[in-house]
């Protein structure tokens, strides 16, 4: 796992194949790693000394939000989820690179940095709310806690 490089991830997306593994996008390059997205994340939190349930309980105390609850992992990347926990396909999307949305059908295309895509269906005003969220609580968590 690329850990060193966590400034430049775009997004993380549960594979769709029959084994478990998780996309990492970064802005050269994508990786397949072979372990759950809890893992992945736990493993990210863990390089910055962070601990993904402390984590959660954090920003739902500051956001006053229960579902779909943005991670902070550091200053360049605050993880937002789409889909509940439960769901098979997770995706987490870091906020801080993305340059502009928009709706076409029923299809969201989030544009990142250097004009790398995502097409995701899922509501617009969802994603825009949690979009807003995870910038707020960037901004929040450096604030009321002594990190980075």
């Amino acid at each position: 796992m690329n850990v060193t490089k966590l400034d430049q991830l775009l997004y993380l997306k549960t594979c769709t194949s029959n084994k478990i593994a998780t996309e990492c996008k970064y802005l050269e390059h994508t990786e397949i790693i072979p372990k759950s997205m809890k893992q992945v994340l736990y493993h990210y939190l863990e390089f910055y000394g962070r601990y993904l349930p402390l984590q959660i309980k954090v920003a739902k105390r500051l956001l006053h939000i229960n579902k779909l609850v943005p991670i902070y992992v550091n200053q360049q990347t605050i993880l937002f989820p789409i889909r509940p926990q439960r769901s098979p396909i997770q995706c987490y999307i870091n906020a801080k690179h993305i340059v502009a949305m928009h709706a076409i059908n029923n299809h969201i295309i989030i544009v990142f940095e250097q004009q790398i895509q995502l097409i995701i269906d899922a509501p617009y005003t969802l994603i825009y709310n949690k979009w807003k969220e995870s910038l707020l609580l960037s901004h929040l968590i450096p604030l009321n806690y002594a990190i980075d």
